[in-house]
């Protein structure tokens, strides 16, 4: 088994394709498609989404966490995935029939209902393809390769069949294609570790607390991420969705990749409790809350300056007013990163999902109140502030509750050295602006000079984590 720097890596590299195919796709997409016809797309996607959530039940979290504990016997661990298996199929068949329900009560217009069928395929995807067998045993590599090929076929197929306002259905396929198709791969692939099938012993008293908790718990953290999209598109149209949806997406790039390292060291973390490695489970945690800061600040720092020029890159001058969501947003990155390192990295393993659903439910509810309160004042930027009082409401929760298990332990050296850097990011993109009259060669430029010059601070300040990061590839290079 691969080490939880070389999974957090892979993790991350999957994360970074996420993050470069929407790069190099939404330019094209949105100005191909424009933004009523990508905003109705967005729009039937966050309906789905909720659906999504039903058939999920929780169960990929908590077959995670629980699986981790008894990877080692395979008597023991094969019971377990048949269980939560026949428990996900049942829920992916509520999920359909609610569905239709919906689709019969509210019969939208037949554009919305033929993207809302067609999306809805990542219901059963997300069921079939148990992909949470794969993470038990932080098969990262076999994730990552597995990710970047769908994404290869995805990108070459909207580059093939989208061409025009009229072919937002054929968008919506290809949005569905990864999931779908890295389904299909999986059930073939997770026969090494395991062969799920439906069981009637399904035992579902044993497991029924901690699954609802954790379906509770996304059922909150849905609404105040989605209810955004959902409640602009009601008062504000599809347009103001397309607006809004752009910035949210490079928000998400940015948060996942960073939430890379939060993710990888749950497996390992799970069985280290499992086992009561206390030391081995603090010095863990402090790696990835220091590794953490090291990344967060100037990554926010960037995004609030270059937000303008990461707008204007992405979808064009059309696009233009949705960059101050990105720079409201750019501060919600940091509160966000936090609450889930403290949540689904310490509450999630050590089986507090209640603490955690007690935060989403809070936030959601603050979400909600002042979405129907600011988007009709603000519009999008109300969307967005709304999103950061959340985002600070749960990291001030959940890390009141994880205390009982970690305090971070952080020197003022490390401190200061990762401020120094990122207002050093800041000047260099300041500068940028007043000197590279392009907006795209001023975004290569302000990266390509502050990022080296980032790293170069930190190692100079002692930075161990990027001192240690470094030291190894310049191994990794000798060796070769």
């Amino acid at each position: 088994m691969h080490s939880v720097k070389f999974n957090a890596v892979l993790n991350a590299v999957k994360q970074l394709v996420s993050t470069i195919f929407p790069i190099i796709t939404v330019p094209y997409i949105t100005r191909v498609l424009g933004a009523d016809s990508y905003g109705q797309v967005n729009y039937a996607n966050s309906i789905v989404s909720y659906f999504v959530l039903l058939a999920g039940m929780g169960i990929s979290t908590y077959a995670t966490r629980e699986g981790a504990r008894i990877r080692n016997d395979k008597q023991r661990l094969s019971k377990f995935v048949n269980q939560m298996f026949t428990v996900n199929v049942f829920a992916c068949l509520l999920s359909y029939a609610a569905l239709l329900v919906l689709m019969l009560v509210w019969r939208p217009g037949s554009n919305l209902a033929i993207l809302i069928f067609i999306l809805s395929f990542s219901i059963a995807a997300n069921t079939f393809g148990v992909d949470w067998v794969n993470v038990i045993f932080e098969d990262y590599v076999y994730i990552t390769l597995r990710y970047i090929i769908f994404q290869v076929l995805a990108f070459a197929s909207m580059l093939i069949f989208v061409h025009g306002s009229h072919d937002a259905d054929v968008y919506a396929g290809c949005m569905v294609l990864p999931l779908v198709g890295g389904s299909l791969c999986n059930l073939w692939y997770i026969k090494r570790y395991v062969h799920p099938r439906l069981t009637k012993d399904v035992q579902f008293g044993a497991h029924v607390k901690a699954i609802v908790t954790l379906f509770a718990n996304n059922v909150a953290s849905t609404i105040y991420l989605s209810s955004d999209q959902t409640l602009l598109g009601i008062f504000s149209g599809s347009r103001a969705v397309g607006l809004y949806s752009l910035p949210v997406k490079a928000y998400s790039m940015i948060r996942n990749v960073l939430n890379a390292l939060t993710y990888v060291m749950v497996p390992r973390l799970s069985a280290m409790i499992a086992t009561h490695e206390e030391k081995q489970i603090i010095q863990l945690l402090n790696r990835t809350f220091c590794s953490l800061l090291t990344l967060i600040l100037p990554a926010s720092v960037g995004l609030f300056f270059l937000s303008p020029e990461i707008v204007s890159v992405l979808s064009g001058p059309q696009y233009a007013e949705s960059s101050s969501v990105l720079q409201i947003l750019s501060i919600a990155l940091l509160f966000s990163v936090y609450s889930c390192f403290f949540a689904n990295g310490i509450l999630i393993p050590y089986r507090k999902e209640s603490q955690f659903l007690l935060a989403t439910s809070v936030a959601a509810v603050i979400n909600l109140v002042l979405n129907c309160i600011c988007i009709p004042l603000w519009g999008i930027n109300g969307a967005a502030v709304t999103t950061l009082v959340a985002e600070m409401y749960i990291l001030i929760h959940v890390y009141r509750a994880a205390a009982e298990y970690y305090r971070p332990d952080v020197s003022m050296r490390m401190i200061v050295s990762v401020v120094l850097g990122s207002v050093f990011v800041g000047l260099i993109c300041v500068v940028g602006k007043m000197w590279v009259p392009s907006i795209a060669l001023r975004l290569i430029v302000v990266i390509a000079v502050s990022v080296p010059s980032y790293l170069i601070i930190e190692l100079l300040m002692g930075n161990i984590y990027v001192k240690n990061i470094t030291l190894s590839l310049l191994r990794k290079i000798a060796n070769r």
